[in-house]
């Protein structure tokens, strides 16, 4: 919860085991956003803490924090993140602090908050992360002209997972086809699944490991 904003913004964060709040490095963190009717706590549910334990111990991904923000009504996610969550944490630990540590994405719902977040601030995230995206109708219309606006030396890294019997899968295809309109590079994985926590639950190592590619390692101790 943010003590200085009158409506509290509620989120849960991961920390990992060899955590130091004084490193004078600052941690890769990545932001995940929950779905629709879900909480901050979905993420969690899914396993992402445990996940990142055995990525971080094994020496898979480097250590990292995990910011997973709870969406209210009536807040402007964007607007919260960017202005708000973004700029405490940074204030608060060792967090980020440039666009090449920060990455977001989301899952379903979470996946279209994702995408505008992203594409609308390049200058803050240097990886999207799109999983059974639920892309918001009016944004498909204004990727090209946030394309356009984006400087080339600003694209984030895209990545779209979604399941073949997922019931967003049609719309789904809908962005992929509206980005290779616009050239655009992204990765896309289809696997077998459904629109479940289940299909996510099985994909957490995959994602933390195509979001870490890019951050330096240092190993299990941190």
């Amino acid at each position: 919860m943010l003590p200085e904003d009158p409506r509290p913004l509620v989120y849960r964060l991961y920390l990992p085991p060899c955590f130091d709040p004084g490193r004078a490095a600052r941690y890769p963190t990545l932001y995940l956003m929950h779905g629709l009717a879900q909480s901050e706590a979905e993420w969690v549910d899914l396993g992402i803490a445990a996940t990142a334990d055995t990525l971080i111990a094994q020496g898979s991904i480097p250590a990292m924090l995990i910011v997973m923000p709870g969406e209210r009504t009536g807040y402007d996610m964007l607007v919260a993140l960017t202005d708000t969550l973004l700029p405490h944490l940074e204030r608060s630990l060792p967090s980020g602090g440039r666009p090449e540590l920060r990455a977001i994405g989301g899952l379903s719902h979470g996946g279209g908050w994702a995408l505008r977040i992203g594409f609308l601030h390049p200058e803050l995230f240097t990886a999207i992360g799109l999983h059974s995206p639920a892309v918001i109708s009016p944004d498909l219309y204004l990727l090209p002209t946030w394309a356009t606006e984006m400087p080339s030396e600003s694209i984030p890294r895209l990545w779209i997972d979604i399941g073949s019997e997922d019931t967003l899968l049609p719309g789904a295809l809908d962005l992929r086809a509206r980005l290779d309109k616009l050239h655009w590079p992204y990765t896309w994985v289809q696997n077998p699944g459904e629109h479940t926590a289940a299909y996510w639950s099985e994909h957490l190592a995959e994602y933390l490991g195509w979001y870490a590619q890019a951050w330096p390692s240092r190993g299990p101790e941190g």
